[in-house]
């Protein structure tokens, strides 16, 4: 890899001795903060009102965290692997999950098998986890797939785990 990725807690990649910043940093700076107890709290109401069982504020935060640090780490690792061609539960054991989430993730492993065989079939090549910079603008992150298709045409996904739809059955 060229462009090296931060730490965990760091604010900039590097690409030949250049600081660049990340992407996500950058979106941040320049958004309105989530806030997330309020929304939490808005979220619960309505799940209250619909017998859905995140009805308290509490309920829907953990759930929220949970998607975002333990499922969403599987969904992404076990994406990774797959397009890989590695094996996705030795990736999920890798990240010591909770054995719940990776068990979860196994279940629907055919829905992530899926959306990649369909776009491999179409001639599309695809890439995980890819590192892109530019040093013109000193900007720099980490794409979840970027699909080559057989016209060339390029398509970067990032993949959003809170969000229903593909991965809404776990």
């Amino acid at each position: 890899d060229l462009i090296e990725a931060p730490t965990e807690d760091g604010d900039f990649y590097s690409f030949e001795g250049i600081k660049l910043l990340r992407v996500s940093n950058i979106i941040q700076k320049y958004s309105q903060p989530f806030e997330e107890a309020k929304f939490a709290e808005l979220v619960a109401q309505f799940n209250k009102r619909n017998n859905n069982e995140f009805d308290t504020k509490d309920k829907v935060l953990e759930l929220w965290k949970y998607l975002r640090d333990d499922a969403g780490k599987g969904i992404h690792g076990a994406l990774e692997a797959l397009i890989k061609k590695e094996d996705p539960n030795q990736a999920l054991e890798n990240l010591g999950l909770q054995p719940q989430t990776k068990k979860a993730i196994l279940n629907n492993i055919s829905n992530l098998k899926q959306w990649i065989q369909e776009r491999e079939q179409l001639g599309s090549k695809i890439y995980a986890e890819i590192k892109i910079g530019d040093k013109s603008d000193l900007l720099a992150g980490t794409i979840d797939a970027i699909e080559v298709t057989n016209t060339g045409r390029v398509i970067l996904h990032d993949f959003k785990t809170k969000m229903m739809g593909k991965f809404g059955s776990l």
